[in-house]
């Protein structure tokens, strides 16, 4: 929390305007500061394409749309293609599209219920198995296409753990592997202006 993530993704998108890119955000926390973005950054945030995707895949797949969309649009006016920079904040916050389907169930559903609405039982590593079968469609798509993806997670406390760090970051172990950049903020001390 107030580590600086949405300063450095802010100014990656400031940066892709700057070179008369795309800069694209996938708010899933509804929570965008758009006083702040263009305080910490000079973004034009009326050239910014925002959406909140409500599930974790249908996140994965927008990049993937607006992407494709994108790139036809630059081939049919004949420009040259553009850099786009999608900023996903954050990958811990929606839901896999099964637990969404759990919304449906009636107040005193039985188990034929649950099979037949939500489709299967919860799994372990669910979010995990999501995030990497994502993840190596994106890879291939995110080389062709010339796209930075920005994705902000954050850090937990793994419980009972008595050797080794006490954090994790949700999702499994697929985003550091895909990653070929990551970068740790922590918030140590705020810096204040004061006014003489």
């Amino acid at each position: 929390e107030a580590s600086g993530k949405s300063l450095i993704a802010s100014n990656c998108l400031y940066g892709a305007q700057l070179l008369d890119g795309w800069a694209v955000i996938l708010d899933c926390e509804n929570a965008t500061n758009a006083e702040f973005m263009q305080k910490v950054s000079h973004l034009n945030l009326k050239r910014v394409l925002r959406y909140a995707p409500s599930s974790l895949e249908r996140a994965f797949r927008q990049i993937h749309v607006t992407t494709k969309a994108i790139r036809d649009r630059e081939a049919e006016m004949g420009r040259e293609r553009k850099p786009i920079v999608i900023v996903f904040d954050s990958l811990t916050v929606p839901p896999c599209e099964r637990e969404l389907k759990e919304n449906n169930l009636p107040m005193d559903f039985s188990v034929s219920d649950w099979k037949t609405i939500v489709g299967r039982h919860e799994q372990p590593g669910e979010r995990a198995k999501v995030i990497s079968a994502e993840m190596r469609k994106l890879q291939s798509m995110v080389v062709k296409e010339d796209v930075t993806v920005y994705i902000i997670n954050q850090t937990r406390d793994k419980i009972g753990v008595m050797y080794g760090s006490p954090e994790t970051t949700p999702g499994g172990n697929a985003l550091k592997f895909y990653a070929s950049l990551r970068i740790r903020t922590s918030a140590k001390k705020k810096i204040e202006h004061k006014s003489l």
